[in-house]
């Protein structure tokens, strides 16, 4: 039986899109009798719940795919049901589903002490388990804000089963102590190659859990959402681990050739990351083994459904936050909103943009093998039978993207997914300490100012150069460039939906559509307005203006959380629904 349970539990590390074979196991009824007496079976155990990551990977869409529908990025005739206030309270459905996991690792926190090994040999899976506890709470409280607060094995007839709900407040201050004790356990730097999680991946997480709880308490105050709190606790708790984090100096910003234009992107184009400076945790595949991401598509700019194919691009407004290289805003550029060529966007910006998005000369098609094949990108194609070349904005994305032929005919690729990496950590603290009134520039320099550094753009400063175009009017300069960064840095990783939502960001969604380029007709004879591409008022793509004309109708009264199912709330007369639903 444990060998059986082994070998299931094993292969987290070898799946790519293919069947989730733990689905099979009886993650909580191992018999007390076969397992638990060794290091090895409590390793196995927690194996299970590394496949719970959200799983991307670098080389195609599945790196960007949890922005698609919010400021950054869209996909042709594709709202989003959440943003578009079209979602309904569920008769049935997962409401909880994490609980399964919970009850999985409160399992091995009733039996892990019968193991029969010194203690010292098996504590880093022990940490293990206090950092899955507290990751999946965290995902509970993004999504339904007060969750129940549940740290024994209960059975079909214990009362817990039918508790109110805990406050928000008190589950994330059970999360930070979970992460502090999963700390004190886990071992320090690189565990099994970067695919194990680390005293410094438990450390990076305590500031991105302190960072959200904080903003989101601070920024819904006076709301519906709003707890009676001070924030200022969580914001702590994130510059205290962002602290520790910067002064271990175990993980470094990636600086492979020390050029400002390779750099940033050569990070998201590697197939090995264990000597990558900046990564904290990874995921590795390998296609002589027989694990592969399956649906490659170059750049990472369609996405197959059902057969067919939807483009899609990156927004405007992205576009529009990234600096000049001198550290100016873009708004004040002589090019702002005199886009006469696509090459304009780009002219004299932060370097980021030019390894974030395909840029004229950049070689689309490279066939090594005949280099006379190479195929250069001239503008954006804005509708094409080339599936591979389409863009619904004009701003096509290649974070992340290989131009290479050989990958798009295998169909497959074995590039390592990134799950944690040493940026995020320096712009939480950045940002956490800025909500305190408590940076300073000597703060900016050991973090942002790192990041900045990598790309050879001017240094933030505690006093930044007002922009009559920043996107948060009522908060201040300096927080302002501190979220501006955070989306540059962090673009197409999975975040900006989740910040959104913690800033209370409804200026941003309500009413808004997403933009692409400024349309020339004498660029695309062949294109009929109104019919193949549609403008807004000003001339800029408007690829959703018929889809939802009147623009995003985010409910802020209610959207800013999930409902719970009736079937819930049924079955416990206790549980009160979430706001507005």
């Amino acid at each position: 039986m444990r060998r059986l349970i082994y070998i299931f539990l094993s292969l987290w590390m070898f799946q790519g899109c293919s069947n989730d074979f733990l689905d099979l196991l009886p993650k909580d009824t191992v018999s007390n009798s076969q397992y638990w007496s060794s290091t090895k079976d409590l390793k196995t155990y927690v194996n299970q719940f590394y496949t719970h990551f959200s799983d991307g990977y670098q080389f195609g869409s599945g790196m960007s795919e949890t922005d698609i529908g919010t400021d950054d990025l869209i996909r042709m005739k594709m709202s989003i049901p959440r943003l578009n206030g079209e979602l309904s309270v569920p008769t049935t459905g997962a409401t909880w589903g994490e609980y399964r996991q919970i009850r999985a690792l409160n399992f091995f926190f009733a039996n892990y002490n019968k193991c029969k090994s010194d203690f010292d040999s098996y504590k880093q899976y022990v940490g293990e388990a206090y950092f899955f506890r507290a990751f999946f709470y965290f995902r509970l409280v993004q999504k339904y804000g007060d969750v129940p607060l549940i740290i024994s094995v209960l059975n079909s007839d214990s009362g817990e089963l039918y508790a109110a709900r805990t406050s928000r407040v008190e589950i994330v201050q059970f999360i930070l102590t979970d992460l502090n004790n999963a700390i004190k356990l886990l071992s320090s730097g690189d565990i099994e190659d970067k695919t194990r999680i680390s005293k410094e991946a438990a450390l990076l997480f305590k500031t991105r859990v302190g960072l959200y709880e904080g903003t989101w308490e601070r920024y819904h105050k006076g709301t519906a959402f709003g707890v009676d709190n001070d924030e200022s606790i969580f914001f702590r708790a994130a510059v205290d681990a962002g602290n520790e984090l910067i002064a271990s100096n175990v993980y470094s910003v990636y600086c492979k050739d020390n050029d400002p234009n390779l750099d940033y992107q050569s990070m998201f184009r590697s197939f090995n990351l264990s000597n990558n400076t900046e990564i904290i945790l990874q995921k590795k595949y390998d296609i002589a083994l027989g694990l592969w991401h399956r649906h490659i598509i170059n750049n990472a700019q369609t996405c197959g459904d059902g057969g067919e194919f939807t483009s899609k691009g990156a927004t405007l407004s992205l576009i529009s936050d990234y600096l000049m290289k001198d550290g100016t805003p873009y708004s004040k550029s002589s090019l702002y909103r005199k886009e006469a060529a696509y090459a304009d966007y780009f002219t004299g910006r932060d370097p980021r943009m030019l390894q974030t998005f395909v840029t004229p000369g950049e070689i689309i098609d490279r066939d090594e093998a005949n280099p006379e094949n190479n195929r250069f990108f001239v503008k954006p194609e804005l509708l094409s039978a080339n599936k591979y070349d389409y863009s619904v904005t004009g701003f096509r994305t290649n974070k992340g993207g290989v131009p290479d032929l050989k990958y798009r005919v295998l169909g497959s690729d074995d590039s390592p997914t990134i799950y944690f990496r040493y940026a995020e950590a320096l712009l939480n603290f950045a940002e956490a300490k800025a909500e305190l009134g408590e940076l300073t520039q000597a703060d900016l320099d050991k973090s942002i100012n790192k990041l900045r550094d990598r790309v050879g753009i001017a240094h933030m400063k505690l006093t930044p150069e007002t922009d009559s175009k920043w996107n948060f009017p009522d908060v201040s300069g300096l927080i302002n460039e501190i979220r501006r960064e955070r989306r540059v840095e962090l673009c197409f990783e999975g975040f900006r939906f989740n910040d959104l939502m913690r800033w209370n960001a409804t200026n941003l969604i309500k009413n808004q559509r997403p933009k692409g380029i400024k349309f020339f007709a004498d660029q695309y004879p062949d294109l009929v307005v109104g019919h193949d591409v549609t403008l807004d008022a000003n001339g800029y793509l408007d690829p959703l203006q018929k889809l939802i004309p009147e623009g995003y109708q985010f409910n802020s009264l209610r959207d800013y959380l999930l409902p719970i199912s009736i079937e819930q709330l049924n079955l416990n007369e206790r549980l009160e629904q979430n706001p507005g639903w």
